[in-house]
C-alpha cells in the first residue's frame, strides 16, 4: 500500500492556495489599474488605482498561503490520520488472514 507524507500533502496545499492567490492578486491589478473605481480596503483607508492594485498583486498571495497552511493542518491532517488508522487495520487483517 502507497503511503502518503503529511509534509508533502501540507507543502501542496499550500503551494496550490498560493498560486490561487497569485492568480486573484493579477485579476485584482488589473481591474483596479484600469478601472478607478474599485477600491482596495486596509483598515478604514480606501486606495484606488495602481496603490490598490499593487496592495492586492502582493497581499493576495500571502493570504492564501496562510489559509492554505491552516486548511492543511485542520482538514489534511485529521484526513490523514484517520487513513493510516484504517490502512494498518487493514494490512493487520491480511497479514493474520482474518
Amino acid at each position: 500500500m502507497k503511503t502518503v507524507n503529511l509534509k508533502k500533502v501540507m507543502k501542496k496545499s499550500t503551494l496550490y492556495y498560493t498560486y490561487a492567490g497569485v492568480g486573484i492578486g493579477v485579476i485584482l491589478f488589473f481591474v483596479c489599474t484600469f478601472n478607478h473605481n474599485v477600491p482596495v480596503y486596509i483598515n478604514k483607508t480606501a486606495y484606488y488605482g495602481i496603490l490598490a492594485g499593487l496592495l492586492g498583486l502582493i497581499s493576495s498571495p500571502i493570504i492564501f498561503a496562510i489559509v492554505g497552511v491552516i486548511h492543511s493542518i485542520i482538514l489534511w491532517y485529521p484526513i490523514m490520520w484517520i487513513y493510516r488508522r484504517i490502512s494498518s487495520k487493514v494490512r493487520l487483517q491480511k497479514q493474520t488472514g482474518a
